[in-house]
Formats: structure tokens, sequence, C-alpha cells
């Protein structure tokens, strides 16, 4: 199982640049991108080839944004499905000689949401590979 995280909403992320942690908003087609170019990410997928993502981001499966970054992450080569909320997303972290580490990981509904997976992420599949492109 591999994980990202990055604030977000139905329509876009955030992502923090530089070593001033400038705050950019990006669109789902921009983050997949990203993602698919994070060093992390390739070498999990390398040695996890069967593996998933989960994105851990409050609210992107809500609109456009998950969809446009699971696509563009899947047709770059990292084809996983991806997992991503409808909802808010909640984690708690503890330090460990330095190194946070995630400890919990919660979706946050509103009153009346049913409970039930499915009903807090949406998943991504890879769309098939087909043996020849179109136009060949």
């Amino acid at each position: 199982m591999l994980f990202s995280e990055a604030h977000a909403d139905p329509y876009e992320y955030v992502v923090h640049i530089g070593e001033e942690k400038l705050k950019l908003g990006v669109s789902g087609g921009t983050f997949g991108r990203i993602e698919s170019v994070n060093p992390h990410i390739q070498q999990a997928y390398r040695n996890h080839p069967s593996s998933f993502l989960v994105q851990m981001s409050c609210k992107p499966a809500g609109g456009p944004a998950a969809e446009a970054s699971a696509r563009t992450l899947q047709e770059a080569g990292i084809n996983i499905p991806v997992y991503a909320a409808r909802n808010a997303v909640l984690l708690s972290a503890v330090e460990i000689r330095g190194h946070y580490v995630y400890d919990d990981l919660a979706v946050v509904a509103p009153p009346g949401t049913p409970t039930g997976s499915e009903h807090h992420w949406v998943e991504y599949k890879p769309r098939p590979k087909t043996e020849n492109p179109p136009g060949d």
C-alpha cells in the first residue's frame, strides 16, 4: 500500500514548494504528474507493482480532482488503483526518533452518511492496457 498526502478539496490539491513551503493550488492532473515523478512513489511501485495508492487528502473525490490525478498517474505508468476520500480525512502521527509515523487515519463524514468504506472512499481502477493503441 502506497500513500500520498496533500491538502485538497473537490477541485484542487495544495502542494508546498521550496524551503519556505509556499502553498500552491494545482489541478488534479498536475497533482497526478507530481505523484508520478516522485522518486519514493516510483521506487515503491517498482518494488510492489500490484499495490495501490491511498491519497490521504480531504475531499478530492467530491469533485473532479481525484479522478484527474488518478488517471494522470496511471497514464504516466504507475498503473495501480487509487483510493480517494469523499469527505475530510484526519491523520494523527507520533514522532519516533525525529521521524513522524502515522498511527491513525479516519474519514469524517457529515451526520447521516451511511457507514461502510464504499460511502467514504472512491476507487479509481487502472484502465486495461491494450495490445494495439488506437491508430496502430
